[in-house]
């Protein structure tokens, strides 16, 4: 079974499909709570956030069957008739609107990137991406006062609670191949990080570094598949998030350089340049899909089809 591949957002007449019986207030709920379960009243713990971010999460089996139906479902209807998602959240102004918009930013970016397997991954890349990407650059363009990323729309957390969530809103724009969307998120990043600074005065060890990465397209291969067994060494929170604002910032020399992510590429179903494949020599082909995926997507891509999702609960 095939489906035509979907046309590319907003190119249609403004007509969408009613998708307010998929994206429900109580689904977003569910959604933000699976990934942030911790106890909001007391301090957030190093190696439960290292866990969530950096390892092989325990709790996935349960997001996978929180999201896989919702996502399976949207998988089913063409980008151009897909509404801007920030139109299912509800007012800017209300108080849940950061933790509905938090679950729908999970929901769209990180569930089809943990979740995803095999030739499902270039539904990750190709469907739910732009989705994600668009639903973040909307965030952003409300007031700041009216904005989820913004502190102080989470009066009632703890500072690294607030941290892990503002971050997370960003995680979209670290993923675009564009890379105005990086320079948009260099900014939000660097202020959180001058404010961990600040709240806990102590200067990031690896503003050291900060030239160094900024010229090192071969950073990311090396920084994140390492930083698991780093962060075992770290004794307060605050050293995760310096470690993950680096891992944040060596996208974007990729980006740069590139204008796109290799390693992406046989996800994409494209071809890459010489450049390309002698980065992903020297990375050992880290993050990309194998050779079989990536051969099947691409015969996909060259026949104008999807192959439907699968999905795979994680064991």
């Amino acid at each position: 079974m095939t489906k035509a591949t979907p046309p590319a957002m907003g190119d249609n007449d403004g007509c969408y499909d009613d998708l307010s019986h998929v994206l429900n207030p109580s689904l977003l709920d569910e959604v933000y709570r699976s990934r942030f379960p911790y106890d909001i009243v007391q301090p957030l713990k190093v190696q439960e956030v290292a866990t969530l971010l950096l390892r092989e999460d325990p709790t996935l089996p349960v997001f996978y069957d929180l999201c896989f139906p919702t996502l399976l479902e949207l998988s089913r209807h063409s980008l151009d008739r897909i509404p801007p998602l920030i139109t299912h959240l509800p007012p800017a102004t209300d108080d849940t609107f950061p933790s509905q918009a938090l679950g729908l930013v999970l929901l769209l970016d990180q569930a089809p990137r943990l979740l995803f397997k095999g030739i499902d991954k270039r539904w990750s890349a190709s469907f739910f991406d732009p989705i994600a990407l668009q639903l973040a650059k909307d965030l952003q363009a409300l007031p700041w006062g009216s904005r989820p990323d913004n502190p102080a729309r989470w009066p009632s957390l703890h500072f690294p609670h607030i941290l892990l969530r503002s971050m997370t809103f960003h995680f979209p724009l670290h993923h675009s191949e564009d890379y105005a969307d990086h320079m948009l998120c260099h900014g939000l990043d660097e202020s959180l990080r001058r404010e961990v600074e600040r709240r806990w005065n102590v200067r990031d060890p690896s503003r050291d570094t900060d030239r160094a990465d900024a010229a090192d397209v071969y950073a990311f291969a090396s920084l994140a598949p390492s930083a698991s067994d780093l962060s075992l060494e770290f004794e307060h929170v605050k050293e995760f998030f310096f470690l993950f604002f680096r891992i944040l910032r060596v996208h974007e020399p990729i980006i740069r350089v590139y204008g796109r992510y290799p390693y992406r590429n046989g996800a994409y179903g494209r071809d890459p340049t010489g450049e390309e494949l002698e980065y992903m020599v020297r990375t050992n082909g880290t993050f990309a899909v194998d050779k079989d995926t990536a051969r099947a997507i691409r015969e996909d891509v060259d026949a104008g089809r999807w192959t439907p999702l699968k999905g795979g609960r994680p064991s």
